[in-house]
């Protein structure tokens, strides 16, 4: 289960379990007013999120969206 902690600096924080392949669900999550959208959701260009990089170990920001979820795909049809 992820569950929202207060880290340096972040204005959204998650806490992983141990192993990464167990089903997860995400509990309510607070944010900063200072990344959200007009929309009231998450602007990620905003929170600039961060993943981890195994092959080089290190920190890598996430860049900007390359396609629409669920309706890209249906062009190559």
């Amino acid at each position: 289960m992820m569950r929202l902690t207060k880290g340096a600096n972040a204005p959204v924080s998650l806490m992983m379990p141990k192993k990464a392949t167990e089903k997860m669900n995400i509990t309510p999550v607070c944010a900063d007013e200072r990344i959200l959208g007009a929309d009231g959701k998450v602007d990620l260009a905003k929170f600039r999120p961060i993943t981890y990089d195994p092959i080089h170990h290190s920190y890598r920001t996430l860049g900007e969206s390359v396609g629409q979820a669920f309706s890209d795909g249906l062009k190559l049809k």
